[in-house]
C-alpha cells in the first residue's frame, strides 16, 4: 500500500492470482478504455469556445436550426410614432436614442409595422434576450442605397462583425448563447460627404432551443362570452334548487322515538 509521500508502507496487499489469459485480456481492455476516457476529458478541457465565434445565417439556415421555440416580434402591438427607450419587446430589449414605430407608408418599412430610430449614425442594440437564446434574425429595410450597416454580434463564445449593404434578411447564431446584436450606419462617402439614412427592423425573431414558446401577449382584456355567463347562471340556479329540496326532506322526515 502506498503512503501519501509515494513510498511503500510495511503492510502489503495480496492480489488474486491471475488464471489463464482471460484475466490479462480483460485488464488490457479496461486499461485501454480508461486511457480513451482520459483522452476525451483532456480533449474537452483543451477546447476553447472562443473558436466558435458567432456565425451569420441565411434565412434557410435560420429555419433549419430554429425548429423549436421561436419567439417573434412583429411590432403590431405598438402604435405608430415615438416609443420609449429602452423598448421592451416580446423577445428582448431594444436600446437607442429615439425609437419609433413606422408602417408600410415609410421608406424604411416593408410591412405593416417596423421599428426604426431617429438616431441614424448611432448604435441601435438588441439585448436582454430570453434565457437560452442562441439565434437572432430580422428583415432589415434600408432607406437609402448609400447606407452601409455595420453589425456587431456579441456571444458567449466571442465577438463577430458583419456588413449589410442592401436590404435583406440577417441572421446570426452562437450555440453557446447570444448577448447582443448592435447596428451602426457608417454610410458611404459621396462628393457631398458621408451619406446615410434611417433604416428599420421588421419581424425580429429569436430562437431558444430549450425554452417553451409562449403565445404572443394579449393586448386586450379577455371578456367572457354570453354563452359562458348563461351556463354559470344555470349552474347556480340548479345548486339553489337542490339545497332547498334537501332542507325540505329533512323537515318532513319522521322523528324516531326511543
Amino acid at each position: 500500500m502506498g503512503t501519501s509521500d509515494g513510498s511503500k508502507s510495511s503492510s502489503t496487499v495480496r492480489r488474486p492470482k491471475e488464471r489463464g489469459g482471460a484475466m490479462k485480456i480483460g485488464r488490457f481492455f479496461t486499461k485501454l478504455l480508461s486511457t480513451a476516457l482520459a483522452s476525451g476529458v483532456i480533449g474537452l478541457a483543451c477546447y476553447s469556445p472562443a473558436h466558435a465565434i458567432p456565425i451569420g445565417l441565411l434565412e434557410t439556415g435560420f429555419d433549419n436550426i430554429s425548429g423549436g421555440a421561436r419567439f417573434g416580434e412583429t411590432f403590431l402591438g405598438f402604435s405608430t410614432g415615438s416609443v420609449a427607450s429602452p423598448l421592451v419587446t416580446f423577445n428582448g430589449t431594444y436600446r437607442s436614442d429615439s425609437p419609433f414605430i413606422t408602417d408600410i407608408s415609410s421608406s424604411n418599412c416593408s410591412s405593416f409595422r417596423c421599428l426604426s430610430d431617429s438616431f441614424i449614425s448611432g448604435p441601435r442594440t438588441f439585448d436582454t434576450f430570453r434565457p437560452g437564446t442562441t439565434a437572432w434574425a430580422a428583415d432589415i429595410t434600408l432607406g437609402n442605397t448609400l447606407d452601409d450597416i455595420e453589425i456587431t454580434v456579441v456571444g458567449n463564445s466571442g465577438i463577430q462583425f458583419f456588413d449589410l449593404l442592401t436590404p435583406d434578411f440577417f441572421g446570426v447564431t452562437d450555440p453557446t448563447g447570444l448577448v447582443s446584436v448592435s447596428f451602426v450606419n457608417r454610410g458611404r462617402t459621396t462628393s457631398g460627404g458621408t451619406a446615410r439614412s434611417s433604416y428599420g427592423f421588421d419581424t425580429v425573431i429569436t430562437f431558444a432551443p430549450f425554452a417553451e414558446p409562449d403565445p404572443e401577449p394579449d393586448l386586450g382584456a379577455s371578456v367572457p362570452e354570453p354563452g359562458t355567463l348563461a351556463l354559470f347562471g344555470i349552474g347556480f340556479v340548479g345548486l339553489g334548487y337542490m339545497r332547498r329540496r334537501r332542507k325540505a326532506a329533512k323537515l318532513n322526515s319522521p322523528i324516531a322515538v326511543a
